[in-house]
């Protein structure tokens, strides 16, 4: 009620609440159209809800047959993943490869000396080296351990350092590089060399090592006599023709072998076939002239042989033979084969750890069997991997080295763990060496695939119970939705039965079931054209009863049935939901991309429930005009009735204070007398 209040009234007659009586009866009309403003915009909110629920079912079906469907997901998998895992992405083909991992990727991580507590690093400039990264500091001397924050902070993340007290009264140094690889080692300059000296990093190398470019004359014979016409010296290195055989010399003691690496370097290249020597007919047997005789000026030649000599042909050329067996290692009196030689005109390096090596080495051996192939061999070295200038690390945890292994039987090298061009579409996370080949497997993701359909399911029949309970009134179609907790069943019971009738929503629900009922081609026809193929259905129990939910459209999944139809027709799968019928790269048919077109009229801007929403934001807005509209009304005429009544009060002590002024003008005469 207003708060008007008119001086003079002071409401003895019980004018106030007889005018809150008369205005509860103005605001009748008020109230109604309250009411009716709540149901609107109740009813808009629940139509909005419903266009949530729709879009959710949308997505779904879209992500089922759209361009990022998990049907073309990829996933990889490792037969033992304690030594190897793998992503693949959705570029990936399907397949099976054999993988062999002799080595990882490792990272120099080097050790110093038990040093003193109160060793101190001298003032100076240090640097370090890692790959092409040059990393450089200016120390203003100290401990171990402030020499170790210094690098952490200039090293840009390419190196970690800590001083670690390994006893009661010395500390260790630990310097380690964060790339791995061969070519990521670890090397100090002059000035920093002489500091790891020091400190126990580094130590002067023992091992022995050689580096030349083999020419015929260092190549002794080997089972067949050596023939210097099938040798030649070249530019790149020493040319082995074909049918030449020999050996190179390599000798080195086995106690010199200790990390030390044999590497060669082998080309091939295909000679021309007119190369080859053809061989040529035999002249076959000669025929003698025929005799003669003279006296004096007469000569008597005797008549020519007839002989029948035979058709001689020439014999057929040599068969070409290709033999990739073509080097071999002979150590401890064994000769053993080494790797085969490139398929085609290529070069390949050769590299063989020596301490692997039973023995003493003693020779690199080559045999040339190739009819049309020509190999040259050159840049032969032994060498150790580990040296740092002329020293090696003293007390290495790990050094740095590539990862080692064999895909399909092809030997591969990488200076990471983490190799993504070696299978297309394929991540290789190296970690251990193995014990023996691996299987990666590289197939569709069916769990994703799986997880999709669940999720499609689920929203389908959360929309189905949507409209079962706005259109109908039963209270069971609540408390049967187990899902739904209390709260949300609180609030499904205020919407039961409030568009009960609503050809809307009837016309929605059949159209939604026949769509999931409908056959779909696929590419496995009548072996699966419809989603109860799959086990989705009302009714996917096998030898279950017929349950409420069934009767009331909502679908189940045989999730056995699933897994079996994803395994054996899964692209039929794929095409069940959505299909290019007429080879445009286009979908156009099934469950999913129906269900999504479908939808589309109800949840687009300007459809179905866009304009059942509007027509709504058209009476709220109308009605909250209305109710403003009362309410001015209502403030006038209160304040008119209490103009009113606060008139009528004052007429009324008015009369009172005359008539209390006539009875005292009538008691004082009355005394005077």
């Amino acid at each position: 009620m207003s708060d008007i209040s008119i001086p003079g009234v002071t409401n003895k007659y019980n004018t106030t609440q007889m005018i809150e009586e008369i205005m509860k009866l103005e605001r009748i009309p008020v109230d109604r159209l309250e009411k009716d403003l709540e149901l609107y915009e109740f009813q808009r909110q629940t139509w909005r809800d419903l266009n949530v629920r729709m879009s959710r079912v949308r997505d779904a079906a879209r992500s089922l047959y759209g361009f990022q469907n998990p049907f073309n997901n990829r996933v990889a998998s490792s037969s033992d993943e304690f030594y190897l895992t793998a992503s693949a992405t959705r570029e990936a083909r399907e397949s099976v490869t054999e993988i062999e991992v002799a080595s990882v990727a490792t990272a120099d991580r080097l050790l110093s000396s038990s040093l003193n507590e109160d060793f101190r690093v001298p003032e100076g400039d240090y640097g370090f080296q890692i790959g092409d990264e040059e990393i450089s500091l200016r120390f203003r001397g100290g401990s171990l351990s402030s020499f170790a924050d210094a690098i952490n902070r200039r090293s840009r993340g390419l190196m970690k350092a800590s001083a670690i007290r390994n006893s009661a009264d010395t500390i260790v140094f630990s310097l380690e590089s964060t790339r791995t690889g061969e070519a990521n080692r670890l090397f100090f300059e002059k000035t920093t060399e002489a500091l790891a000296l020091e400190m126990g990093l580094l130590k002067e190398s023992e091992s022995s090592a050689f580096n030349y470019k083999p020419e015929p004359e260092d190549l002794r014979a080997w089972e067949a006599p050596l023939d210097n016409r099938l040798l030649r010296a070249t530019d790149e290195g020493l040319a082995i023709l074909p049918g030449a055989e020999g050996r190179l010399p390599l000798p080195l003691a086995r106690e010199d072998k200790a990390n030390m690496v044999l590497e060669f370097n082998v080309s091939v290249k295909t000679l021309p076939k007119d190369s080859l020597a053809v061989p040529e007919a035999p002249p076959g047997p000669a025929i003698p002239l025929s005799g003669s005789i003279s006296f004096e000026n007469l000569t008597i030649n005797s008549a020519p042989s007839v002989v029948d000599l035979p058709n001689l042909t020439p014999p057929p050329p040599p068969p070409t033979v290709v033999d990739s067996d073509t080097f071999f290692l002979r150590s401890g009196g064994a000769v053993r084969g080494l790797e085969s030689l490139p398929s085609d005109d290529s070069s390949r390096t050769y590299r063989i750890l020596l301490k692997n090596i039973p023995g003493d080495l003693e020779s690199l051996n080559f045999r040339n069997r190739n009819t049309l192939r020509e190999v040259t061999l050159s840049d032969v070295k032994v060498y150790n991997p580990d040296l740092r200038g002329e020293y090696v690390a003293a007390n290495p945890i790990t050094l740095a080295g590539d990862a080692n292994l064999t895909i399909d039987g092809i030997p591969v090298t990488r200076d990471s763990n983490s190799i993504d061009d070696l299978i297309p579409g394929v991540t290789l996370n190296l970690k251990r060496p193995t014990r023996e080949a691996l299987e990666l497997s590289v197939g569709p993701d069916r769990e994703a695939v799986k997880d999709e359909i669940i999720t499609f399911v689920g929203y389908y029949n959360n929309l189905l119970a949507e409209v079962n309970i706005l259109s109908g009134t039963d209270p069971a179609l609540v408390d049967q939705l187990d899902y739904y907790t209390d709260d949300e069943k609180d609030k499904a019971r205020e919407k039961l039965g409030l568009y009960q009738g609503d050809s809307t929503l009837r016309q929605l629900k059949n159209r939604l079931q026949q769509i999931m009922m409908n056959p779909y081609e696929s590419e496995a026809n009548l072996d699966l054209r419809l989603l109860s193929q799959l086990g989705i259905s009302t009714n996917s129990r096998p030898g279950g009863g017929v349950s409420a939910g069934q009767l009331r459209g909502y679908l189940e999944i045989d999730e056995g049935a699933l897994d079996n139809s994803l395994e054996n027709n899964f692209q039929a799968v794929k095409e069940l939901f959505g299909f290019d019928s007429n080879g445009d790269l286009i979908v156009d048919t099934g469950a999913a991309y129906t269900l999504d077109e479908y939808l589309r009229s109800y949840v687009e801007t300007g459809g179905i429930l866009s304009y059942k929403v509007s027509t709504l934001d058209s009476r709220i807005t109308r009605t909250k005009g209305n109710i403003d509209d009362y309410n001015v009304r209502l403030e006038d005429k209160e304040a008119q009735l209490r103009r009113q009544y606060g008139t009528m009060e004052g007429a009324l002590e008015s009369m009172q204070r005359q008539s209390r002024a006539l009875d005292n003008f009538s008691n004082t005469n009355q005394q005077g007398r």
